[in-house]
């Protein structure tokens, strides 16, 4: 959908997990890494600074925005996380 300028894309994919090779699941977070490489990649174009990148997340997508400022794919993106939840045990960066 598009209006105003804004595209809205409905995210109903989420977290799908068989629990074995066929779909091993964390495709919410691999959408959100993949996104994250794009910003980096092509945040100058907008004035931006790919060394000041904040990540934020209320209720769930806090603890998304913790979890990619430690994954091994993206924490390089990450310069700070912001989480509007309670912080996760061991999850201080």
């Amino acid at each position: 959908m598009c209006f105003d300028g804004f595209v809205m894309y409905p995210n109903k994919h989420g977290f799908l997990s068989t629990g074995d090779h066929n779909s091993p699941g964390n495709y919410g977070l691999l959408d959100m890494s993949l996104a994250l490489e794009w910003v980096y990649e092509n945040i100058r174009l907008f004035n931006g600074d790919r060394e000041a990148i904040t990540v934020f997340g209320p209720g769930a997508g806090g603890a998304a925005a913790g979890l990619l400022a430690v994954l091994p794919k993206t924490r390089s993106y990450v310069r700070q996380f912001i989480s509007s939840v309670g912080l996760m045990p061991g999850l201080m960066v």
